[in-house]
């Protein structure tokens, strides 16, 4: 929330420098603003870069929460924990939020740019299960390349079937909200 905050106040600072322009009398005066002003502040450029060979130090990723997960367990709930990785990273797991298809983790992460260049932001969501072994609720894959450094995403993300992996079968349903910086 408070990188929106932060972004949309950035956003409003440069309008404002973008429109005291001066005028060189043709209609692409806010290009030339842009310019002007990624070209007088360092590392601000006229638009986001979201190539692979923008250098970031590391990448945030906020597990804000999931909203119509798969029930699994005879409640008709769920369990759900997500397991999150990035290239050799270890897996960092949040808490489990017990007997809920709509969790709130409000969870977040710090991964080092490292082990994440040109690699997907892995995420799988779990139901746990005291007794038993702990039941496959879906997962998605986020390729690191299409953020940009700089710019937050807070999104939603569709929860998949992983067909290639016998142990993760079963009902799969529901997205998981993330907001993500690479820095």
């Amino acid at each position: 929330m408070l990188g929106v905050m932060a972004s949309n106040k950035m956003q409003a600072g440069l309008k404002s420098l973008l429109s005291g322009a001066p005028n060189t009398g043709n209609n692409n005066n806010s290009t030339l603003g842009q310019e002007k002003v990624a070209s007088a502040v360092p590392g601000l450029s006229a638009s986001p870069k979201v190539h692979a060979d923008v250098p970031f130090e590391k990448m945030k990723v906020k597990i804000i929460g999931g909203r119509n997960l798969a029930s699994k367990d005879v409640n008709g709930l769920s369990d759900p924990y997500l397991n999150i990785w990035c290239g050799s990273t270890g897996k960092y797991k949040t808490k489990i939020k017990y007997n809920t298809l709509n969790p709130v983790w409000d969870e977040e992460f710090t991964l080092p740019a490292a082990s994440c260049k040109k690699k997907n932001l892995d995420i799988e969501c779990w139901d746990h299960d005291t007794l038993c072994k702990d039941e496959f609720m879906g997962e998605t894959s986020i390729p690191v390349d299409s953020i940009a450094v700089g710019q937050p995403i807070n999104q939603w993300y569709k929860l998949q079937t992983n067909v290639s992996n016998k142990n993760k079968k079963g009902a799969v349903s529901g997205e998981i909200c993330l907001e993500i910086l690479k820095i």
